[in-house]
This record gives C-alpha cells, structure tokens and sequence, in this order.
C-alpha cells in the first residue's frame, strides 16, 4: 500500500538528453551530484554515502576495486535532490518510469470524478426539466 511508502524530498528536473548522453551508471552518479551542486564532503561522513572522500573519489573514478554501495542509492538521491541515476538506469534498459499516484493525488482524483459525475447528473436532470433530453 502507498501508505508504507517513504517519502521523497522534492527533485529536480534534468534534461533527459542530458542523462541519455552518460556512458555508464557511474558517470551518471557524477552527474547526480554535479546537478546537485553538493561537494564531495558533504555527501560522506558519518552519515553520509560513505564513510570518507577518499573511498568516494575511488568509487566515483570507477576504481575497479570500489563500487558504489548500492544500498545507499535512494539515500543518495534524496541528499543530492534528484534521480538521474535512476532514470539513467530505466532508460539504459528500455524504460521510462513513471511516478506511483500519492494518497492525496488519489484522494483527490476520487473527488474530482464524483465531482464530474454529479455535474453530468446535473446537466441531464436539468436537460430532463426543460424538456430537452437527447
């Protein structure tokens, strides 16, 4: 159920041509922080991505002994603001990704239809009443 799911901070809009043109899903984790404007400190530590600048200029070099901890990609997609590595993956694979409607989305879709149908009602009991039904 969507009530489970955790929210999200709000994100930034990339250009998708932008994120097409990425090589490889680390260039597209660089991409994600350089669109954030964040530095490298600020995206490690204690509570960060990982634990010092060192591991992650290895892991964002493409280090072959380092790889990006693929737990904490959410994590760093909210802290940089955007889902570029996400949507390069999706669009890497053949997909495009859509957002999930949220509970108030959905609450207000419910209204807007009954809404709709009680105007429909409406305009056919009025059409009814002036002896102008189809």
């Amino acid at each position: 159920m969507q009530a489970a799911m955790r929210l999200k901070p709000e994100m930034h809009i990339v250009d998708m041509r932008t994120i097409d043109a990425q090589p490889s899903m680390t260039r597209a984790l660089r991409l994600c922080q350089q669109v954030s404007g964040l530095e490298d400190k600020e995206i490690v530590g204690e509570n960060g991505i990982v634990k010092d600048t060192g591991q992650w200029s290895r892991i964002i070099n493409n280090s072959a002994r380092h790889n990006f901890p693929q737990d904490k990609l959410c994590a760093y997609m909210d802290v940089c603001g955007n889902e570029v590595p996400l949507i390069w993956l999706a669009r890497a694979r053949g997909y495009e990704l859509v957002p999930m409607e949220t509970e108030m989305e959905r609450r207000l879709r419910i209204e807007r239809e009954k809404s709709e149908e009680l105007e429909r009602e409406n305009l056919l009991l009025k059409k009814l009443l002036t002896g102008r039904a189809e």
